[in-house]
């Protein structure tokens, strides 16, 4: 009888390592049609793209292409007569090349801009970090499992109630809004679909053809007479902030319907992580302009191109080659007809699995308009000082307390990047800067910064006007839903700051972030 169950155990496991086997050919082989009917079709319409643009492109045909000795190092894509904006002419969101290796991509970088490039023993580029004292150390393995084991279940969990709440709070975007000014004003409108997804709608385009007005992503098209400029800032749609459809965090709140928004001319991603750069997103993006014959400009930091590039159906962002991508290292610049676009600093780090840890760069970014000279910031994900365990008043010492700390540890001082920023860049119309995902601080800090740490990164920049992100959309850390909120207020009173210096939107609102009469 042993004998008889060994066999049939054997058996068994042979059989179902046997079918295990022939599941992966079989998922392999699928995965190699996709791929092929994908570069197939890629193909066909990058050529039909090229056909329908001869006619109108002919007199930039010799523009200049030859791309800088620095951006073919970094592997950086110049600008093109069809590289940047939507249309199938020759557009108003067209890169300005420079005239020199890197002349008009680096605005004003400090000595010792590239102290957070990491090499090898060759030389090569092989990852980053964060070249500031208030960086701590990468937490080690066991600090990893230590979060989770002492996670709060009580304090992240969402109930239906609040859910409910939420939901009932959220607000239907108002796309039109920019365009109902006096016709003497120019408008900037600004949209928070959820976490640290922003629509920017700036006025204006110099293209009046009726295949480049304004439409949403369906293909429907905006009655907006002098059309806008949009700017997508980290979006994700998707229902999980993850690499599955079926696991990781999952939204609190519904977002806006993708096909109901303004298909954008640019899309700025700030780093890789999967709650600012979701799959999902970039290919619906990609179809939508597909299907409406027009492209987008990308703009992400050095080394995530590959990602968007890639064709893979399980992990592949497939934008295909007649869309413009900008690589940007820190303090590089790139001009998109009216808008002025800065890579900056964060402090933070990047990767998508257990083995790509920092190997891309991460930051925010710098939006000027150079008719109206509006600025704003987008923080992106960033820590601004580390947190101890052994801190006076741990977890959430007071603004006072941490600046005695650095008093009393000069390397417990604060990230002096937000401050540069704000000299360089500001003051700023508007800034972005997000309050959650703290908890637990001593592991956190080190990551994302807290509500007090917001309210300083807002002055440090001098934001005008700023707004809340990266909180109430997704449950990333163990901190109550409604604890960001909270502790936002009691830092701007500590501060002597006001509600309407940092305001909290509820999702899916749109507000005029800028108006001005221009006659």
């Amino acid at each position: 009888m042993r004998l008889a169950k060994t066999c049939c155990r054997f058996y068994m496991s042979t059989a179902a390592a046997s079918l295990y086997r022939s599941w992966q050919r079989q998922l392999r082989r699928i995965c190699s049609r996709v791929q092929l009917k994908a570069q197939e079709l890629e193909r066909e319409y990058d050529s039909e793209f090229q056909r329908s643009a001869t006619t109108a492109t002919t007199k930039s045909a010799s523009a200049p292409k030859q791309a800088s000795v620095g951006a073919r190092q970094r592997g950086l894509r110049m600008s093109s007569p069809l590289a940047v904006g939507a249309g199938t002419c020759e557009s108003d969101l067209e890169a300005t090349a420079p005239t020199a290796p890197d002349a008009t991509r680096k605005a004003a970088a400090p000595s010792g801009a590239r102290e957070h490039h990491v090499r090898d023993a060759n030389g090569r580029l092989c990852g980053f970090r964060n070249p500031w004292t208030s960086e701590a150390d990468p937490p080690p393995l066991k600090d990893i499992w230590r979060v989770r084991s002492v996670w709060n279940k009580e304090t992240s969990r969402v109930t239906q109630e609040q859910r409910q709440a939420l939901q009932a709070a959220a607000r239907t975007p108002d796309w039109s809004l920019v365009g109902n000014v006096e016709p003497q004003q120019a408008a900037i409108a600004a949209t928070w679909i959820g976490h640290a997804s922003f629509i920017l709608q700036f006025p204006g385009r110099s293209d009046t053809d009726e295949a480049t007005q304004p439409t949403n992503c369906a293909g429907r098209r905006y009655d907006l007479p002098n059309g806008i400029t949009t700017v997508y800032l980290d979006p994700i749609f998707s229902e999980r902030a993850s690499p599955v459809s079926f696991l990781g965090p999952k939204r609190l709140v519904r977002a806006a319907p993708l096909q109901e928004c303004p298909l954008p001319d640019v899309v700025c991603i700030s780093h890789n992580h999967y709650d600012h750069c979701d799959i999902g997103t970039i290919r619906a993006l990609v179809a939508s302009a597909r299907a409406q014959r027009r492209t987008i400009s990308w703009l992400v930091p050095l080394g995530v191109e590959s990602l968007l590039r890639d064709k893979n159906p399980l992990w592949g962002g497939q934008v295909p080659a007649s869309h413009q991508i900008y690589e940007l290292d820190w303090y590089e610049q790139r001009r998109l007809g009216r808008l002025e676009v800065t890579f900056v600093p964060a402090q933070h780090a990047t990767g998508r699995t257990l083995w790509d840890r920092n190997q891309t760069l991460w930051g925010g970014w710098v939006l000027r308009d150079i008719e109206t000279d509006f600025r704003c910031y987008f923080a992106g994900d960033t820590a601004y000082r580390v947190i101890r365990e052994d801190d006076p008043s741990y977890p959430y010492p007071t603004e006072k307390e941490r600046e005695q700390l650095a008093v009393q540890h000069p390397q417990r001082a604060p990230c002096p990047v937000f401050r540069e920023i704000g000299d360089k860049w500001g003051p700023f119309d508007f800034a972005m800067i997000p309050i959650g995902a703290y908890s637990p601080r001593w592991f956190m800090s080190r990551f994302h910064v807290d509500p007090v740490d917001s309210v300083a990164i807002h002055r440090d920049v001098r934001a005008r006007s700023s707004v809340a992100m990266h909180h109430s959309t997704f449950v990333l850390t163990d901190e109550g839903l409604g604890d960001p909120e909270r502790r936002l207020a009691q830092a701007l009173t500590a501060a002597g700051l006001s509600s309407d210096d940092f305001l909290v939107w509820r999702h899916g609102e749109t507000r005029l972030v800028y108006r001005k009469t221009t006659v």
